[in-house]
């Protein structure tokens, strides 16, 4: 394999190399986005979990912070997502799509993360050696 850097040009290795980094940046950033998408999802599920079972008072302080930081999420989706009326009936399948949304979001992330990773490193392997 040809390198597409000569080694003698520094401007052009220095930026070669800037641009790795940033590059590695982004996937730790993307990273750092997925492992919060999927503990939002969490608290997501346990939102709708918590829902079906009235037994548990929503005002002491672990369900109320749950209720607190999906409301606005849950807001969002109930106002987007249409209700489906069956017959007389209408059934609200926002929750439910919003979770869902959550899980395409995050392999949609992941498959970001590992194409940007796949090209950094064929980047690298056609960095010319010292």
């Amino acid at each position: 394999m040809k390198p597409v850097i000569d080694r003698k040009d520094p401007i052009k290795v220095s930026l070669f190399r800037l641009l790795l980094y940033i590059g590695l940046l982004v996937t730790d950033l993307l990273a750092f986005l997925y492992i919060l998408l999927k503990i939002y999802k969490i608290l997501v599920f346990t939102k709708i979990i918590l829902n079906q079972l009235p037994l548990f008072n929503p005002y002491i302080w672990p369900i109320s912070l749950i209720k607190k930081l999906t409301k606005p999420y849950f807001k969002f989706c109930r106002h987007t997502i249409p209700r489906i009326y069956v017959g007389k009936r209408k059934f609200d399948v926002s929750m439910v799509l919003g979770l869902e949304f959550l899980s395409v979001a995050r392999s949609l992330i992941l498959a970001l993360r590992t194409w940007l990773l796949e090209l950094i490193l064929k980047g690298v392997a056609t960095l010319p050696p010292c």
